[in-house]
């Protein structure tokens, strides 16, 4: 069995499933009008903020923290499914080619994230530093690291079947360390400090390839990689459509259940959705991750009229994903057991939106503030406005589209 053509076969399934997506995203009534006004938006926000930078702004430490992020996150794709822990297990030592083209592919596609992200910050080194050459060499000099990340990542997940999941996650952190080092003194032109962080970096590496057995691979690992994988991309795409439902692992998160209320019959929907938010559905990670970004955007551009624009897109791009909470598809065995009515299931997302948007409108008005975007009467009229554009949305807009899910099943 050529294992190196499996990979390609899987490969190319998946990206024709892509593009199929991609084509009906592209062909929905509103997606195209929602990106053409970010990207507006967006582009002018940027423009401001090359007019206004001032030559004393730390830039190298604003820019540091992305390549940092993008640099140490090198997922090797492998498309290793439940199955193949057992129907390829017996070739397990003929799978190098597969995995070889799993490297190829990933670093591939690294390559491709660094480089738009590097032309996106194209006109800040024009700015900042008025050169070609150091744009050019600092993308060469990011590509040598994002490299070394990539098969450090692979020998560190195959480090996962000696050691425990702690001491692995202890080795991501140190590589971070070295990636945000790396960035931020290259991009102070100190080269000698730079290499140094480069050579660390890759002595790092070689220790963990002479650590990483040859044998047996983390099957399980790279089925749970591939699971978040996916799961990713559906939410992203559920964003724009409606998507199938997708079998995502339960993660335990008991720090977060013993916060909810003790379970009664009058709070069922409302315990049954939290539990699903916070452990199994994907809309707790997309939570946080808009979050972070929503404060990255502002504090790049501490604008009111773009703080105003980054609310708007995190409440829609959040409040477009709730309703999937209400799949009755998720629970078949409990909507036997309580057979409530479609109204008191829709009340339990009801509430579960309130708080949600009530914690993005506090968060991203008090950051605004905090960077100066919003001024103090602005970030309490800000607040006010939010409270009555999250109840709305909560009171009117979450309940018909839970009992329409609810009903259309």
């Amino acid at each position: 069995m050529n294992t190196g053509k499996l990979f390609y076969d899987r490969m190319k399934n998946s990206w024709l499933a892509a593009m199929q997506r991609i084509r009906m995203v592209a062909s929905g009534g509103g997606t195209p009008l929602f990106l053409g006004i970010l990207f507006i938006a967006v582009y002018f926000a940027y423009e401001q903020f090359l007019i206004w930078l001032p030559p004393d702004f730390p830039i190298e430490l604003l820019l540091t923290l992305p390549y940092a992020l993008l640099l140490t996150s090198s997922r090797i794709r492998t498309w290793i499914q439940p199955a193949d822990s057992v129907f390829l297990l017996p070739l397990e030592t003929r799978m190098k080619p597969y995995f070889r083209a799993g490297l190829i592919y990933s670093t591939a596609i690294h390559l491709i994230h660094l480089a738009i992200f590097t032309l996106l910050v194209y006109p800040v080194y024009l700015a900042v530093w008025k050169s070609h050459g150091f744009f050019f060499a600092s993308f060469i000099f990011f590509a040598v690291i994002q490299v070394a990340n990539i098969f450090a990542e692979w020998w560190q997940m195959r480090l996962t079947v000696l050691l425990p999941v702690h001491q692995v996650r202890l080795v991501t952190g140190i590589r971070f360390l070295f990636n945000g080092g790396a960035a931020y003194a290259f991009l102070h032109q100190q080269g000698i400090l730079a290499s140094g962080m480069l050579i660390g970096l890759v002595l790092l590496a070689f220790a963990i390839y002479r650590k990483a057995p040859a044998y047996p691979y983390p099957w399980r690992l790279m089925q749970k990689t591939e699971t978040k994988t996916l799961a990713r991309y559906h939410s992203l795409a559920g964003l724009f459509m409606d998507m199938p439902r997708l079998k995502t692992p339960v993660k335990k998160r008991t720090w977060l259940i013993r916060l909810l209320p003790s379970w009664s019959w009058q709070k069922a929907s409302s315990y049954l959705y939290w539990r699903t938010f916070f452990r199994k559905s994907e809309l707790f990670s997309i939570q946080i991750r808009l979050l972070i970004w929503a404060m990255i955007l502002i504090g790049i551009f501490p604008n009111r009229w773009v703080s105003a624009g980054v609310y708007v897109a995190c409440v829609w791009m959040f409040i477009k994903q709730l309703p999937q909470l209400a799949d009755p598809k998720q629970y078949p065995g409990i909507r036997r057991l309580y057979p409530l009515s479609a109204a008191q299931w829709a009340k339990g997302l009801t509430f579960i939106g309130w708080v949600n948007l009530g914690i993005q409108t506090l968060w991203i008005a008090l950051f605004a503030w905090g960077v100066d975007a919003l001024s103090t009467l602005e970030c309490l009229l800000w607040i006010i406005a939010g409270a009555l554009f999250s109840s709305a949305l909560s009171f009117l807009y979450l309940p018909r589209q839970g009992e329409r899910l609810i009903n259309s099943r």
